[in-house]
């Protein structure tokens, strides 16, 4: 069924930005271009969709860019924040709400929400104190935690940087790491007794079948499952370190961010009452919201595991409802890395690149991650910006708009209502959050493009209007030209799609310039420099 009403409430939760730098290409093409192309869509269908979010300041990667640039922990994910926030709006990238928790409005919350998920954990016999070795400097020095402990993946072998492996997603205790070694040179490293938290899963082959019903894909249900057969099954909910909120006042041991990403989630659910209005916690049993989480592959421990398991097995709470996840997003053959300087800022895409935020939205959901890693090049955004995008897709939509202009108010013809339906219907399909794939949202495009009619046929104003709505979740500054110059009201709309309208000339059409391989090729060493 195309048509959706407020009753059909989403929420929508992104994974949560470390702020120890700007915002990538690879963020953008991951999962929040995902979220807000999804929200586009559901919202022109008539859905109520609430889209929140916020930073993860508590990452030991901030405190490890501090380190390196001689400033406060603090002041590097609050400065990095703001500039997150401004990048998510050069792209058109909307939140209804995207926080900072440790501000000084969301600090006492926050940390609330940790602590609830500890007692209702106890609660629920799920919780566990335990001793467990945990590296420190040898130099009696501070604990190594996160990013400050480096080594080898004890599955694959792979370099680690922390307790997890971007390279086969497994994630493991501090004592597994191979030749574990601290973050800068000339240190020794000792593994001292540290009592932590744990959340003990209790049934893991649940999860597991709970994943398969929300359609999560084979092979990351593989990973969790390597997961649970190397006896990892709780979750790490503290440690000791320099950074962070801690369980105590002056207390070393603090929340453990990936472990508590559930009660992050609590807090973002509360948001969204706060602004719905909906008596309902969103992540309570029984709630009719369908909550939605969006990730990159390299957490999909984090998030299948460390949040769903805590939803799922503490009592009268819940999980997600669906899982959206994107793969990884290479950049001229090698890993995007903020760490390594290897990338290129949303705000030098949308400024020292050239490209506006349509052109920007447009590339990556046509070049988009999916079902497999995609190795990103200049080259192949200019092909699909300037030979895409402006050679097809604006030079049909501005012509039509053109043709257009003078006609009587009309409605949709019966034919290309027809044809627009069919496609439509597929592209509604498309949009179930198991199988969301960017890629072919332009895929739909480019299809009704070959369905154009001649110049001066009576279907061309309804043949705009429903390029409108398919353009929409993918570059909403055309999208929303296109339908007003075929007379709409507002932004593209499902349910407004057959109403008579008269075409109008209202503003220039917003057509991206073309853009160069050599400039965008300037921007990837810029953060190195």
């Amino acid at each position: 069924m195309s048509a959706l009403d407020r009753h059909d409430r989403f929420l929508l939760i992104p994974a949560k930005p470390a702020p120890n730098g700007d915002l990538h290409i690879g963020h953008l093409g991951g999962p929040y271009l995902r979220q807000d192309m999804l929200r586009r869509h559901y919202l022109s269908r008539g859905a109520s969709v609430t889209v929140v979010g916020g930073t993860d300041p508590v990452d030991s990667f901030i405190a490890l860019r501090a380190a390196q640039d001689g400033r406060d922990p603090g002041e590097v994910a609050a400065d990095h924040f703001e500039r997150i926030r401004t990048d998510f709006a050069a792209c058109d990238i909307v939140f209804d709400a995207f926080i900072d928790p440790l501000s000084p409005h969301w600090r006492d919350r926050y940390s609330a929400s940790f602590d609830e998920v500890l007692a209702r954990a106890d609660a629920s016999g799920r919780l566990r104190s335990d001793t467990v070795p945990f590296p420190f400097r040898g130099d009696g020095g501070p604990a190594a935690s996160g990013a400050w402990l480096c080594g080898a993946c004890p599955d694959c072998g792979a370099g680690v940087a922390g307790y997890f492996c971007e390279d086969c997603g497994a994630h493991f205790e501090p004592s597994e790491v191979r030749e574990p070694r601290p973050r800068f040179p000339g240190r020794d490293l000792v593994f001292l007794a540290e009592p932590d938290y744990f959340f003990d899963i209790a049934d893991p082959g649940a999860l597991l079948a709970s994943l398969a019903r929300l359609g999560v894909p084979g092979d990351l249900r593989a990973v969790v499952a390597r997961q649970f057969r190397a006896g990892r099954t709780r979750v790490r909910l503290s440690e000791p370190s320099e950074w962070g909120v801690p369980l105590e006042p002056g207390s070393r041991r603090r929340y453990f961010g990936h472990g508590l990403l559930y009660g992050y989630c609590r807090l973002l659910g509360d948001l969204y009452r706060d602004l719905s209005g909906d008596p309902v916690h969103p992540f309570d049993a029984g709630s009719p919201v369908t909550a939605v989480n969006l990730f990159g592959i390299d957490n999909t421990v984090s998030h299948l595991v460390n949040i769903q398991a805590v939803g799922e097995e503490t009592e009268g709470w819940k999980g997600f409802d669906a899982f959206v996840v994107n793969r990884f997003l290479l950049l001229e053959g090698s890993k995007i890395s903020t760490s390594a300087r290897h990338l290129v800022r949303a705000r030098d895409l949308v400024g020292r690149c050239g490209m506006e935020s349509d052109g920007v939205r447009f590339a990556l959901a046509a070049t988009s991650p999916t079902r497999a890693e995609v190795d990103l090049r200049a080259d192949d955004v200019v092909r699909v910006h300037n030979d895409v995008l402006l050679a097809r897709v604006c030079r049909a939509m501005t012509q039509v708009a053109e043709e257009i202009q003078g006609t009587p108010a009309a409605g949709a013809t019966a034919e290309v209502t027809a044809r627009f339906e069919e496609v439509f219907a597929r592209v509604c399909e498309g949009h179930r959050f198991a199988v969301y794939d960017p890629a072919e949202q332009v895929a739909n495009v480019l299809e009704w493009l070959a369905a154009r009619p001649p110049a001066g046929d009576p279907g061309g104003q309804g043949w705009l209007k429903a390029l409108a709505l398919l353009l929409y979740p993918i570059t909403p500054r055309l999208a929303v030209w296109a339908w007003r110059s075929a007379g709409g009201d507002g932004d593209p709309a499902y349910a407004a799609y057959r109403w008579p309208t008269e075409p109008r000339r209202h503003a220039p059409p917003p057509v991206p310039a073309p853009v160069a391989a050599a400039r965008i090729r300037t921007a990837i060493p810029v953060v190195a420099a």
